[in-house]
């Protein structure tokens, strides 16, 4: 799954927008149990910064984002683990201070193949034994 914010009607918070959908996503989860019982987690992750969006194919059309930003924040999700937001530190430069502060413990590098340097990470979420997402709204 691959959420976008702030595309369009240039939202400066549209970090914040996304942590929260992340915080209502995980909590939605916590309510969702899976066949054996176990609650169904998402891991995730989170970068900011431009990206080209628009309709794609000829005989089967969809909507599609590209960039970077998204190859990083891709590789930020599959580097996580369930019930994980690893975020860039870019992106927490995007939220405002109190955002910033609350909870986030280190994440340690990425590395990706499709960059040059590592992508330096932070934490939030109940696998890591952190702060519930849900608590930062």
């Amino acid at each position: 799954m691959l959420f976008v914010s702030g595309t369009e009607n240039g939202d400066a918070d549209h970090a914040s927008t996304l942590v929260t959908l992340a915080g209502e996503l995980t909590a939605l989860c916590a309510r969702t149990l899976l066949p054996d019982g176990r609650p169904l987690r998402l891991q995730m992750g989170l970068h900011t910064g431009e990206v080209a969006a628009g309709v794609v194919g000829t005989s089967s059309l969809r909507y599609a984002v590209f960039g970077p930003a998204v190859t990083i924040a891709r590789g930020l999700e599959e580097a996580s683990a369930p019930g994980v937001l690893r975020a860039s530190e870019a992106a927490l430069r995007r939220l405002p201070r109190g955002g910033r502060d609350r909870g986030w413990l280190p994440g340690g590098p990425v590395t990706m193949a499709e960059l040059e340097r590592p992508v330096e990470t932070r934490l939030m979420g109940d696998a890591a034994r952190l702060m519930p997402l849900a608590d930062l709204r």
